[in-house]
């Protein structure tokens, strides 16, 4: 039973990637799972983005880790299907570390 559970994770987590894949590229515009308050949120860091105030970073950077994100749906699918634990937490890990770099620049050119 567990190895059934696993391998339809793997293949969830490859279809949730895949759907990335595509949106990153262009080829799918609008997600179908419209989440509810997402698109109020998304509202509230667009008007952040164009804010003067001082403050307007960090409430821009508290607003943004709320919104939903696909690759991290992927990866936690992933890692729920990894066989235990230590495997998840060692794909959440790897995935953290990954995305540090990209993370970082993003946030140092000020497009974050």
């Amino acid at each position: 039973m567990a190895s059934l559970v696993q391998r339809s994770l793997a293949v969830l987590s490859g279809m949730l990637m895949l759907y990335v894949g595509l949106q990153f590229l262009g080829l799918r515009r609008r997600p179908a799972l419209q989440l509810p308050g997402v698109e109020s949120l998304a509202d509230a860091l667009r008007q952040l983005t164009k804010s003067p105030a001082a403050g307007a970073p960090l409430a821009l950077g508290v607003l943004n880790g709320l919104l939903p994100c696909p690759l991290v749906y992927a990866f936690v699918a992933h890692a729920a299907g990894s066989g235990g634990p230590l495997p998840g937490l060692l794909v959440m890990a790897a995935f953290g570390l990954g995305t540090f770099p990209a993370m970082l620049m993003m946030g140092a050119s000020g497009y974050g």
